[in-house]
């Protein structure tokens, strides 16, 4: 049909100039070709020709045990770099769509829809229907957040923030560093010195005993720095004793003053 159009003349009788392009030509030889090796699929000695002949050879799809082999996943457009010169084949990551709240909420209540319509089980049914009834509530919710603009500036916050301007978020966030720490926690710790090692305690039990008093009630309180006073009044006691017997036995070795 479509070469019977183009061999016909326009309205005004004018003939109608078809341009024959290379990209045609190839792409009709390139029909021809896959249409022949069709018809010799079950032929062992046909030979197929080599603009349809794989740029990959079978071999790199394989591992050393003949079983086809898991190839990484790298983004389209992706190219081998410096180092990667051996990756040879890959497939392509296919963005997926970013489903928004709403997005999410209404493929969970249709899921357990279908799932609480197709069950045969009254108790299996009843459950579901419990899960349901909790994704219709959600569903609704998002719904009137759909048509909030406080709601919609929100969202737009969070995308920026989980995806372009995830880095220079992070980046804003540190105190201490400038660049993000690569070290595991574990590489963290081994490499502290004692100095640091007994300032990164005495900060966690400063932090986990605020944290403590901050949910005890107004007695407890009172009974918490009324023990604290009175270890600093032992303590302090302690050391006044110590004092004096280190006084004391200072003055042991000496000759006492004759009475005048």
């Amino acid at each position: 049909m479509a070469r019977h159009r183009e061999s016909m003349p326009y309205a005004d009788g004018r003939p109608r100039e078809v341009p024959a392009t290379q990209e045609v030509h190839d792409l009709d030889d390139v029909t021809k070709s896959i249409l022949e090796a069709l018809d010799h699929i079950d032929d062992p000695d046909y030979v197929m020709p080599d603009h349809l002949v794989m740029a990959i050879s079978p071999n790199e799809l394989l591992n050393e045990n003949g079983e086809r082999r898991s190839l990484p996943v790298r983004p389209e457009g992706w190219t081998p770099g410096p180092g990667e010169e051996h990756i040879t084949a890959w497939r392509i990551e296919k963005e997926q769509p970013k489903l928004s709240r709403y997005d999410r909420a209404f493929l969970k209540k249709t899921t357990l829809q279908t799932k609480f319509d197709e069950e045969a089980d009254l108790q299996k049914k009843q459950l579901i229907g419990l899960q349901l009834s909790k994704a219709i509530e959600v569903w609704k919710t998002e719904l009137k957040r759909g048509t909030d603009d406080i709601w919609r500036a929100r969202d737009r916050i969070d995308e920026w923030r989980s995806g372009a301007g995830r880095s220079e978020r992070n980046s804003s966030r540190r105190k201490v560093r400038a660049k993000p720490n690569i070290m595991t926690p574990k590489a963290v710790l081994s490499s502290e010195t004692v100095e640091q090692r007994h300032e990164r305690e005495r900060l966690a039990d400063t932090a986990r005993k605020r944290l403590a008093r901050a949910s005890l009630t107004e007695g407890q309180k009172l009974a918490v720095r009324q023990k604290d006073r009175d270890r600093k009044a032992l303590k302090a006691a302690e050391g006044k004793a110590r004092r004096l017997s280190s006084a004391a036995e200072g003055n042991a070795g000496q000759p006492s003053e004759l009475p005048k």
